[in-house]
């Protein structure tokens, strides 16, 4: 049998930043973890081709996540301010399974702010780049022999062709095709869409919830019945059905996210404005 240990040390981790609203997108190496405020814990995983994941968590929000090669060796240093909203503070840091440094990069409240440094196999420097506020600057790529090679982004989020505007066109036009069971107005409405870029382009684990205005302010002021809100649910779901489909069956498969030039999975989420009143969207 395969044991993990963590022996843990104290950081000085800041409260998390705010959601982003409208779009949004991130690669998904930073899993996020539901945990409770006050929960003081040690888990560890071993998946299927003997990596071994180890997650604590002490008082507050703060954690770390250490990812072990099958070997044993550290291959993932993951210090995060706000363990359960995958918010990264700290110097992060990877590694090869011989123990030679991969990436080191700084981050603030959920955003890379300082320098990044990424290393080849042999030790030689890949590219040197420094990032203000979780924006890229130009910077310095590498080849395996230290030759200076045109610089690139060290991160691309997936981009679907014909670009945003395309893609919620399509999401748009399922929604159109929804006829509800009886009357229903929606508002102020907005389609939140949460789904995963696979490294072939291909939607993985799409969700999609439905937000109104008009119907959260009743509801703080007590206006809506029990009844009315359960009609509401059960009005939406074949809507919310039909689009959780309709994202996997996309005309076009996305250009996938990459990281310093490798195809990754990636987070991607976007927000629709929707309305519909009297049979018509």
């Amino acid at each position: 049998m395969r044991y993990c240990y963590l022996s843990i040390a104290c950081l000085g981790l800041l409260a998390p930043a705010a959601w982003g609203q409208a779009a949004d997108s991130v690669a998904t190496d930073s899993a996020s973890y539901a945990v409770a405020p006050d929960e003081r814990w040690v888990r560890s995983q071993v998946d299927s081709v003997g990596e071994c994941t180890e997650v604590a968590h002490w008082a507050g929000q703060g954690g770390l996540v250490r990812v072990y090669h099958p070997s044993g060796r550290l291959k993932d240093y993951l210090p995060y301010a706000n363990l359960a909203a995958g918010q990264l503070h700290g110097v992060a840091t990877s590694w090869y399974d011989d123990g030679q440094l991969a990436v080191r990069q700084v981050f603030l409240r959920g955003k890379r702010d300082g320098e990044l440094m990424a290393y080849y196999p042999n030790g030689q420097l890949k590219r040197r780049t420094q990032y203000t506020a979780g924006s890229e600057m130009l910077g310095q790529c590498f080849d395996p022999s230290g030759v200076p090679v045109p610089f690139f982004p060290y991160e691309q989020p997936p981009l679907y062709p014909g670009g945003q505007l395309q893609l919620i066109k399509e999401i748009s036009r399922h929604a159109r095709q929804w006829q509800p069971a009886g009357m229903l107005v929606l508002s102020q409405a907005q389609i939140h869409v949460r789904f995963q870029v696979g490294e072939d382009g291909l939607v993985e684990n799409p969700q999609v919830t439905i937000t109104d205005e008009h119907f959260a302010l009743l509801r703080a002021h007590s206006n809506i019945s029990q009844s009315l809100q359960t009609a509401l649910n059960d009005g939406l779901a074949p809507l919310i059905s039909r689009l959780q489909r309709g994202l996997t069956t996309l005309a076009k498969p996305f250009y996938p996210g990459k990281r310093d030039g490798a195809a990754v999975r990636w987070q991607y989420s976007l927000t629709i404005p929707f309305t519909y009143s009297g049979g018509r969207l």
